[in-house]
């Protein structure tokens, strides 16, 4: 079974542009790996136990701890 679901949200332009500028640059591959990461750093600050490897390779990328 796939786990994957396709999901739409609307966004203010500042924050799509700040989104594109990311995949731009090479942080991350595309815009859905932005929104993935910030619902699991939503979920983690809200005290859920948020482990993922892709997490830990953008912070890192960010220079974040």
């Amino acid at each position: 079974m796939d786990s994957n679901v396709l999901v739409s949200v609307r966004l203010p332009e500042e924050v799509v542009e700040a989104i594109d500028s990311l995949v731009r640059s090479g942080v991350v591959e595309c815009r859905s790996d932005v929104l993935r990461l910030a619902v699991v750093l939503k979920l983690r600050s809200m005290g859920y136990p948020v482990e993922s490897e892709e997490l830990s390779r953008l912070l890192s990328k960010l220079g974040v701890r």
